[in-house]
């Protein structure tokens, strides 16, 4: 049985007064309020069950949870949310990969005491990664199927995928991109499919596959598939990925694989996480891990990569502690540890607070701002709520 506190923000909280927040992202991406001025950020401890989400108020100084769940299943729903288009509204996808457990959406006031709306959705054992493309009252959702869901009447169409077991699906102005993952059709070769989706009727107009055996062709040993991320002016698309031991980008044009770029950072051996684009685009912000000075652990950095080439920025945020090996490589806290800019193109936000303790110190958990108009890049730590709450 799942148990859940949910806590109302009272008009105590100006700019979010009023609405039951309930948001939790197990990829530990920090959302921001359409003002900049505060921040909500997910804490979990897996040893204990508990998770919650803390909402950092800049004006006043304050981390306060709003959100705190307990739970006694080994596989619990794990909710990802961001707000609707008009702001008016907080979309919740509830989704698990656990047998019998179905997959809905919450639609949450943002303003006023009114009711929480549910729908439920067909099951899926995949997960959907916000942000979910949004369009007047549509909003579309990649599981095992695409699904649109009617915010305003509740009604939801979905299509069943064709050659793929999940998708993901990417925003990117009035264009919708996808990634269909683990295709059949080759043996012993594991492929991804890109393409855009057809918002009138969930049609997939397919672009072009890659597979294993292609990326390899290119020297590349890892790619991160659920961080692709548009490029400016809906050409392609970019996501993390490594050649080697080396830490690499890799660009997609309409037509397939177009290059991969090595950036410059200060040695080998780093992990990049999902990427996020400069106010001005001419740089790429993203998580950075590297192993430590020490056996046994890794530094959590910020990367400021220039589009146009140059010596990647570093801006340190915590010690990390790796598992013992085989699981020590710091690429497994690519989905935990992650960047997201400022509406106002001012302050970038990570959070360490989904990591549990074993992976770092008690006082590091915490959601860190860092100051892009400071030359010096200031970094403030804002520790994670510690009291579990019944």
């Amino acid at each position: 049985m799942r148990r859940r506190k949910l806590l109302y923000l009272l008009a105590s909280v100006s700019g979010l007064v009023g609405w039951l927040l309930f948001i939790l992202a197990c990829t530990g991406w920090p959302a921001w309020s359409p003002d900049s001025r505060k921040v909500l950020f997910p804490y979990f401890n897996p040893d204990s069950k508990d998770a919650g989400i803390a909402l950092y108020d800049h004006a006043a100084g304050t981390v306060t949870p709003v959100f705190h769940e307990v739970t006694a299943e080994s596989n619990p729903a794990l909710p990802f949310s961001q707000f609707s288009q008009d702001g008016k509204q907080i979309i919740v996808a509830l989704v698990s990969d656990h047998e019998g457990m179905p997959d809905e959406v919450l639609l949450l006031p943002a303003e006023g005491n009114k009711s929480v709306r549910r729908l439920v959705l067909p099951e899926s054992k995949q997960f959907c990664f916000p942000p979910f493309p949004q369009y007047g009252n549509d909003l579309f959702l990649g599981l095992s199927y695409v699904a649109r869901l009617n915010l305003k009447t509740g009604a939801i169409e979905t299509k069943e995928l064709s050659g793929g077991k999940g998708i993901h699906l990417i925003p990117d102005g009035e264009r919708v991109w996808y990634v269909m993952y683990d295709l059949e059709g080759r043996e012993n070769d594991n492929g991804f499919q890109i393409g855009e989706l057809s918002r009138n009727d969930l049609n997939l107009k397919s672009l072009f596959e890659v597979w294993d055996s292609d990326m390899h062709s290119r020297g590349i040993t890892h790619l991160n598939i659920l961080g692709l991320t548009p490029l400016p002016g809906g050409s392609g698309l970019v996501t993390s990925a490594r050649v080697g031991d080396d830490a690499a980008l890799v660009f997609f044009n309409r037509a397939g694989l177009d290059r991969v770029v090595k950036p410059q950072l200060p040695g080998k051996g780093y992990r990049l996480g999902k990427l996020a684009w400069s106010a001005d685009r001419k740089t790429i912000y993203t998580t950075a891990i590297a192993s430590g000075k020490k056996e046994g652990e890794a530094d959590f950095s910020v990367a400021e990569i220039p589009v146009n080439g140059g010596p990647v920025r570093l801006t340190w945020i915590a010690r990390l502690i790796l598992s013992p090996p085989p699981d020590n490589d710091p690429e497994n806290f690519d989905l935990f540890l992650q960047v997201s800019l400022s509406p106002d193109g001012h302050t970038l936000a990570t959070s360490t607070g989904f990591l549990d303790q074993k992976k770092l110190a008690k006082e590091d958990r915490a959601l860190y701002l860092i100051d892009l108009r400071d030359n010096g890049r200031k970094v403030t730590k804002q520790p994670s709520p510690q009291d579990s709450q019944e």
